[in-house]
């Protein structure tokens, strides 16, 4: 079994090698009720994403509202004595992590914060890297041969931050695993990405595969088959994990922000079931539905004509001149190219599937093939005027607009008027569930 040295070389490079200890922390933790309502409105995603629709964070009204939720949500639950069921185990340990995790990120910047008679004696004591050139200037003075510290006392407030935060998360990182046993599994020397059931690590027995990781870090975003974008996720996964399991995390499961958002999370989840299972005994029938559809048809679920087509043009000159004589003749041989090609295209056998690679070395042509519904309204005022009428397998004649020569060929195309009823039947569903809901929670919180 590889030892925890062989992590910290797999690691090398995310922090500097730590020596100092970290601050001490605030004998009270500081309630920043911005972040903890941010981290709840996080966890609600994971609980049920369509719970966050209904919430707002950027006023301080929108703060309250939230606040006063919560409030009401716990009041219900110990109203409607609400105990069972608990939150699945998995659950709670995904909320457990994003809690801990943000909540540590959080106290570790503001631990790590400089003050300015630090960044004042950062600017002392580095002079050389503030000079100014003064060249021009004949010999300077002191003060004229450096830049003013106002100028770079952000910036150096940046760096010892940044520097401070590396090492503290060494030290938090040496620690934890000192206290675990850390095992890599998988070659350094990769050349792909591992499938996604391959174990990655163990930390104190528990194998974790590349599948866990990227569940686990469900907000980052790459090329999953990269072994650039594997290996940079496992370092963050490990460091995440190691700092999970940190002396510092068990401190912060003990805080009242912690708490606090426990609590919440609970309430909601409690809140939730009770109304499932409410809305259950009358739920939304087919007819509340299609009733909502046809009173709101026009309003939400109107539908544009949409069509498919291959669109071919050229510019009229590539190099457009003021009107010269020189434009109108390169206008007609544009003209002219373009009629040439739209015979061989009409003439063809198979329009929709016609090659245009003879036509390659044709200065400025440019073949378009929309294959996908795409709304008429969207396809410019020429073809939107040209089309009516029209029905698919027809070739248009050559159109002209301001700069440029068209024509297009009408593979398919369907009118407009309203989505169908199924294809929006979900969303109504919803719309109405969750109104519905609200209106059980209401009655139930004014008995």
């Amino acid at each position: 079994m590889r030892n925890a040295r062989i992590v910290l070389a797999v690691m090398a490079g995310l922090m500097f090698a730590g020596g100092c200890a970290p601050p001490e922390r605030p004998a009270e933790p500081f309630w920043n009720q911005e972040l903890l309502l941010r981290i709840y409105l996080d966890g609600l995603m994971m609980i049920h994403p369509e719970l966050t629709l209904d919430y707002r964070l950027n006023t301080p009204a929108d703060q309250q509202q939230i606040l006063d939720d919560i409030e009401r949500n716990k009041q219900l639950a110990r109203r409607r004595r609400l105990s069972e069921p608990l939150m699945p185990p998995e659950l709670m340990e995904r909320l457990e992590r994003l809690m801990v995790r943000r909540l540590q990120d959080y106290h570790r910047r503001r631990e790590c914060q400089p003050t300015r008679a630090e960044v004042e004696q950062y600017y002392e004591d580095h002079p050389e890297e503030f000079r100014r050139d003064t060249s021009a200037k004949g010999t300077p003075t002191p003060t004229e041969s450096r830049v003013p510290l106002e100028q770079v006392a952000r910036s150096i407030e940046i760096r010892l931050f940044r520097e401070r935060v590396e090492e503290q998360k060494a030290v938090f990182l040496e620690r934890a695993m000192a206290e675990h046993d850390v095992e890599i599994l998988v070659a350094e020397d990769l050349i792909e990405a591992p499938p996604p059931d391959s174990p990655v690590y163990r930390i104190d027995g528990r194998t974790v595969t590349y599948e866990d990781i990227l569940n686990t870090h469900s907000n980052v975003y790459g090329d999953r088959a990269s072994v650039e974008f594997f290996q940079a996720l496992m370092k963050r996964a490990l460091q995440d994990e190691l700092l999970f399991l940190s002396p510092e995390a068990d401190q912060l499961r003990q805080s009242r922000e912690y708490q606090f958002l426990h609590e919440a999370f609970e309430a909601q989840w409690k809140v939730l079931l009770f109304l499932r299972q409410e809305y259950e005994r009358n739920p939304i029938t087919e007819e509340e539905l299609r009733q909502y559809y046809e009173e709101h048809r026009e309003q939400l679920y109107p539908a544009p004509a949409e069509t498919k087509l291959i669109v071919v043009s050229l510019p009229k000159s590539p190099e457009p001149g003021p009107g010269s004589a020189d434009s109108a003749t390169e206008a007609r041989s544009a003209r002219e190219s373009l009629e040439h090609i739209h015979r061989d295209f009409v003439a063809s056998a198979s329009p929709g599937a016609f090659s245009f690679a003879a036509y390659r070395d044709t200065p400025g042509l440019q073949v378009t093939r929309l294959e996908e519904w795409t709304p008429v309204h969207r396809l410019g005022r020429l073809i939107e005027m040209d089309i009516a009428g029209r029905k698919p397998g027809e070739t248009s004649p050559i159109l002209a607009s301001q700069s440029a020569f068209l024509f297009y060929h009408l593979l398919d195309r369907r009118e407009g008027g309203y989505l169908p009823f199924e294809e929006v039947r979900p969303g109504i569903e919803l719309s109405l569930r969750q109104a519905r809901m609200r209106e059980i929670r209401a009655e139930f919180q004014a008995d």
